[in-house]
């Protein structure tokens, strides 16, 4: 009855109560936006959420992310450095929103409260020792904290290097298009259109500034943006060159000929540094596969006679 480990649990279903409550809470908040947008998207004959969306737990989950997320930005809560990073990390995998920022924010907020008590309970549970079960405490809050930005760095990593790929040949379809007498707008709309079966990553970004550019008078500034909005050296200075081409109103097949030459000599170097890492990597498979074969081959006869000599 005296069971050391009662209060234990005791705070464990506290802290698990507590948090179920506070989910419902904000559930119960989201509700009327949530009837307000189902209106709109009915009187804008938008397609409806089904019943099984509505009820799936995954979707009350991200809705207690989002509207957990959305809380601690408007109440500026996230240092500043921070939320421009995690705007930079899910704008290279493709997600860009405030309501994808909040939901990330929020559901790192979330794993960081549920993952290390999980830890905590099933080490405790499984009858391991104090240090093991702190450790496994502190190892979830690792993983809440670190994996979410792993996968999505993961992806942005991906993507970027399919945009660094397709880029030289945009960049040639572009000189094409504006030697062939085609305005910049035109020629970059055409070149998002035709480049997208091969390169969608290049064409999602160019569609990104064509509408920029339908709807702000200042060009410069929708540029710039292409070039900032990813932090990548190369689209940086393809926003830095065509900026510059159209403010001092020169041709623009030169400098993006040069710059399609450019990239594809950083693409060439980088896969030559790579190649000149491989007698290096193959040293380690080398000598823990091949060598003892090789051993055992040469030297085997030689041992097998000198064990029937003694």
């Amino acid at each position: 009855m005296n069971d050391p480990r009662l209060p234990l649990v005791f705070l464990q279903l506290a802290f698990a109560a507590m948090l179920f409550l506070c989910t419902r809470v904000l559930l119960r908040k989201m509700r009327v936006a949530e009837t307000l947008a189902k209106r709109l998207r009915e009187i804008n004959a938008g397609p409806p959420l089904s019943a099984r969306d509505r009820t799936s737990a995954l979707a009350d989950v991200v809705t207690v992310a989002v509207a957990l997320g959305a809380i601690l930005m408007r109440k500026q809560w996230v240092p500043r450095k921070t939320l421009h990073e995690a705007e930079l990390l899910l704008a290279g995998a493709n997600l860009r929103g405030e309501t994808v920022v909040a939901g990330f924010i929020g559901g790192k907020v979330l794993l960081l409260a549920g993952l290390p008590p999980l830890a905590w309970t099933v080490a405790r549970l499984a009858a391991f020792s104090d240090g093991t079960v702190m450790g496994a405490a502190v190892a979830g809050a690792a993983v809440a904290l670190i994996l979410p930005d792993f996968l999505l760095g993961r992806r942005r990593r991906r993507r970027l290097a399919a945009i660094g790929v397709g880029l030289p040949d945009a960049l040639d379809l572009l000189v094409i298009c504006v030697d062939a007498g085609l305005a910049f707008e035109a020629a970059l709309e055409r070149v998002t259109r035709e480049i997208a079966p091969v390169h969608p990553q290049v064409a999602e970004e160019f569609s990104i500034t064509v509408n920029a550019l339908r709807i702000s008078s200042d060009r410069r500034a929708v540029l710039k943006d292409m070039g900032t909005r990813l932090d990548v050296d190369f689209l940086r200075q393809l926003a830095a060159t065509l900026a510059q081409a159209l403010q001092l109103g020169a041709p623009l097949s030169r400098p993006l000929r040069l710059l399609a030459q450019e990239l594809r000599r950083e693409q060439i170097t980088r896969i030559e540094a790579r190649a000149a890492r491989l007698p290096v990597l193959l040293t380690i498979p080398m000598v823990m596969f091949i060598m003892p074969t090789v051993l055992l081959v040469v030297g085997g006869p030689a041992a097998i006679q000198v064990l029937k000599t003694f």
